[in-house]
C-alpha cells in the first residue's frame, strides 16, 4: 500500500484537519467578541502582510488613534475616548486578523507538505486547495465588511456581517468533514486489514445510506438558517429591543411586523421582524430535534451516533437558555458569546451525525 492511502498518514491528516477546525471555532468565539465589544471598527486598514505587527512605539500607537478618530464610530459614539481606551477595543480586533492569518498558515503549510510527500489524493488535494481559496476570501469579506462600518453609519452591515458568519460556518464545515471522511477512510482500511489477515470475507457494503440521513440533512440545513438569523440580530441589534420573554413587550405578534416595502426586506431590516423570526424558528429547530431524536430509537445505530443524537436535546436546552437569558439581560457580552459558540457546537454535532449517517451508522 503507497504512502497515499496508508493508515498512519490518513490519520496525520485528519489531526491536522481537526486541528485547522478548532482553530476557525476560535476565529469565530473571537469575531462575536469583537462585534459584541464594539471592536472590529478600531483597524480602519487593512494590511494583509504588514499589519502582522502591532504598533510598538508611542507614535505608532498614536497614528493607529489618529485614524481611528476619523472613522464615524469615533465621531459619532466614541468622541472623547483617550488612547489607553482605544488600545482596548484595538487589541481585541488585532488578536482576530492574527488567529486568522494564524489559521491560514496552519492549513497552507501541511498542504504543501502532505502534497510534496504525497500523502493525500489529487482529488482531495483539489478540495483543500478550493477551501484555502474560499478561507482567503474570507479574509477579504471580513474587510469590506469591516469597511461597510467606515462609511457614514458606526456599525457595520448586517449583509456584510450575516456572510461573513455564514462563509465561516460553510468553510468550518466543509474542513470538519474532510476530517472525518480521512478518519474513516484510514478506519476502513484497518478494518479490510484485520479481514484479509483473518481470511474472511470483507466485500460487504457499509457505505448503504440510512434512513434517518435526510432527517439529518434538514436539521443541518435549519441550524445553518437559524445561524444566519441570529447574525441578522447581531447586526441590526435587533436583540436589544422587546427584552421581554415569552412575550415581546406584552405581545406574541408584535405590531409592526411587515411595516417596510417590499415585504420580504422586513425580514432584513425591520429589527421587529428578525427578532420575531429568529425567535419563532428557534422553536422550529428545538421541535425538529426532539422529534429527530424520538424517530431515531427506532432505528439500530452505532454506539457514537446513539450518544451524539442524545446530546441534542442538552445542546438545544442549553442554547435556548442561552438565548431567553441573552435578551433579557439586553445582550451581556459573555452570555451572547457563549449563545454564539453553541450554535456552532450544535451545527457541529449534527454534522457529525449526518457524516456517519451518509456511511450508514448501523449497530
Amino acid at each position: 500500500m503507497n504512502n497515499a492511502t496508508s493508515s498512519p498518514s490518513n490519520n496525520h491528516v485528519a489531526i491536522w484537519l481537526f486541528t485547522c477546525c478548532i482553530f476557525i471555532f476560535l476565529m469565530v468565539a473571537i469575531g462575536g467578541l469583537t462585534r459584541l465589544t464594539e471592536s472590529g471598527l478600531s483597524i480602519t486598514q487593512w494590511k494583509p502582510v504588514s499589519g502582522i505587527l502591532p504598533p510598538f512605539s508611542t507614535h505608532a500607537w498614536q497614528e493607529e488613534f489618529a485614524k481611528y478618530q476619523q472613522s464615524p464610530e469615533y465621531l459619532k459614539k466614541n468622541l472623547g475616548m483617550s488612547l489607553e481606551e482605544f488600545k482596548g477595543i484595538f487589541w481585541l480586533e488585532f488578536i482576530h486578523r492574527l488567529v486568522g492569518r494564524v489559521t491560514g498558515f496552519i492549513f497552507l503549510v501541511p498542504l504543501v507538505y502532505f502534497l510534496i510527500k504525497k500523502q493525500i489524493s489529487k482529488p482531495l488535494a483539489l478540495k483543500l486547495g478550493g477551501i484555502f481559496a474560499l478561507g482567503g476570501s474570507q479574509g477579504v469579506v471580513g474587510w469590506y465588511m469591516v469597511k461597510s462600518g467606515l462609511q457614514d453609519a458606526p456599525h457595520v452591515s448586517q449583509y456584510w456581517l450575516a456572510f461573513h458568519f455564514g462563509m465561516a460556518l460553510v468553510i468550518y464545515g466543509m474542513v470538519f468533514w474532510s476530517g472525518l471522511g480521512i478518519r474513516e477512510k484510514g478506519k476502513k482500511e484497518k478494518r479490510e486489514k484485520v479481514a484479509e489477515g483473518n481470511n474472511q470475507d470483507n466485500s460487504v457494503n457499509s457505505s448503504s445510506l440510512h434512513p434517518l440521513l435526510p432527517y439529518s440533512l434538514i436539521l443541518l440545513i435549519a441550524i445553518f438558517i437559524q445561524s444566519i438569523l441570529g447574525a441578522f440580530v447581531a447586526g441590526t441589534h435587533a436583540g436589544l429591543i422587546y427584552n421581554t420573554f415569552p412575550d415581546m413587550n406584552g405581545q406574541y405578534v408584535p405590531d409592526g411586523l411587515f411595516v417596510m416595502s417590499p415585504w420580504y426586506i422586513n425580514f432584513f431590516e425591520n429589527t421587529t421582524t428578525i427578532q420575531f423570526t429568529h425567535r419563532m424558528f428557534a422553536y422550529f429547530v428545538t421541535a425538529l430535534i426532539l422529534i429527530f431524536y424520538c424517530f431515531s430509537r427506532k432505528f439500530s445505530l452505532t454506539t457514537t451516533v446513539k450518544c451524539a443524537i442524545g446530546l441534542l436535546p442538552v445542546v438545544i436546552t442549553v442554547q435556548l437558555a442561552l438565548g431567553i437569558f441573552t435578551l433579557l439581560g439586553q445582550v451581556p457580552v459573555m452570555l451572547a458569546s457563549l449563545h454564539q459558540i453553541f450554535a456552532v457546537v450544535l451545527f457541529t454535532a449534527v454534522l457529525f451525525i449526518t457524516h456517519e449517517l451518509r456511511r450508514g451508522a448501523r449497530g
